[in-house]
């Protein structure tokens, strides 16, 4: 996988569009957050995956979803530390080294949410 296909699948800050669309048919909706660090400052995206019928099958292509982007992640020269998190389904990501736009680390977090809800929703 290029380099750019990942940043846009993985890392997009874009909003690809209501979770409604994609898991209109769907009871779970498989999300992929990405949080970058750059001085303090912390930015998060969230991109909609895949919508699932039931939370074991979004929880299974959770798993199937975060070893790909771990295997995918190791093999770009510009990175230069993968910290998988199995428990939490995260990938903390280091390159080798800061890059002007988005710092040296990205975490990635994958969640399975009912339907409804929308991690990019302020809380409150």
């Amino acid at each position: 996988m290029s380099w750019s296909r990942l940043v846009l699948a993985v890392v997009s800050i874009v909003w690809v569009g209501p979770a409604s669309v994609v898991a209109a048919e769907c009871a779970w909706v498989l999300w992929s957050g990405a949080t970058t660090t750059k001085m303090g400052i912390v930015g998060t995206g969230w991109d909609v995956l895949e919508g699932f019928e039931t939370k074991t099958d979004c929880m299974q292509a959770r798993i199937k979803a975060w070893k790909s982007d771990l295997l995918s992640w190791k093999e770009l020269p510009s990175v230069r530390d993968v910290k998988p998190d199995e428990g939490r389904v995260m990938l903390d990501i280091f390159f080798t080294e800061e890059r002007p736009e988005r710092g040296n680390r990205l975490t990635v977090k994958y969640l399975c949410l009912p339907d409804p809800i929308d991690p990019r929703e302020k809380k409150g």
